[in-house]
């Protein structure tokens, strides 16, 4: 983890999601390195990058992620609906 609480900031482009995946990180108490393996990545800059809202958080990583933090897939698909659809209606 970057150690910087100041580089996520509001204007980040994907920065709810990004929100949601480090709280509930911190809520299982599992390190970013410890989550991309537990969802089968070896990129922790991936899950940094999410954090900082720098990107989405790809399709194929959403069920899994699901699974790490106890959610059901649908729920999570419609977290991931509601943020990334808010984000392209203030695109447009």
């Amino acid at each position: 983890m970057n150690g910087n609480p100041n580089r996520h900031h509001a204007a980040a482009p994907h920065g709810e999601a990004g929100a949601w995946l480090r709280k509930q990180r911190h809520y299982w108490q599992i390190t970013q390195a410890e989550l991309a393996e537990q969802i089968g990545i070896g990129e922790v800059a991936l899950i940094d990058a999410i954090e900082q809202g720098e990107v989405a958080m790809p399709e194929f990583l959403r069920d899994a992620v699901a699974l790490a933090f106890s959610i059901h897939r649908d729920d999570m698909a419609r977290y991931c609906d509601e943020w990334y659809g808010r984000e392209a209606a203030k695109a447009a």
